[in-house]
């Protein structure tokens, strides 16, 4: 019976790596950045200029506050850039332009938006960004 299981838990083993190189080299994934943020619904406005993750610093509720992330496409090909939010804080998190293509040089820089609901609760809220770099 162990024997069994053991072989059915190295086949499904195998199978999630096949499916995953086959899902790597589908979408022709070059990059995945994964950045922390954070925001802090507060009384007080304040701000963080931190650069080891995307902070919104203190935001009162009904208000707003907004970081730009600048992308450079270091690579000779085109690249499509996708990105996703992940956590609690994607409940207040908008994106201006959560898909788009870069040329090969070129700069574009990305609005991401934290908006704190009026009858939002002093707390600390959390969450990923998922930036996946593809070639095209």
């Amino acid at each position: 019976m162990m024997r069994k299981k053991k072989k059915l838990a190295l086949i499904a083993l195998l199978l999630l790596f096949i499916l995953s190189s086959f899902i790597y080299l589908f979408f022709n994934i070059k990059e995945i950045k994964v950045i922390d943020m954070k925001v802090n619904v507060s009384d007080r406005i304040g701000f963080d200029v931190t650069t080891s993750y995307l902070n919104f610093g203190n935001v009162p509720p009904g208000s707003s506050s907004k970081r730009t992330i600048v992308i450079k496409n270091h690579y000779d090909f085109d690249i499509a850039l996708y990105i996703l939010v992940f956590g609690k804080i994607k409940n207040y998190v908008k994106i201006d332009k959560p898909f788009f293509i870069i040329k090969p040089d070129e700069k574009k820089g990305i609005d991401i938006t934290v908006k704190v609901p009026v009858d939002a609760e002093k707390q600390e809220i959390r969450g990923k960004a998922v930036i996946i770099i593809r070639r095209i």
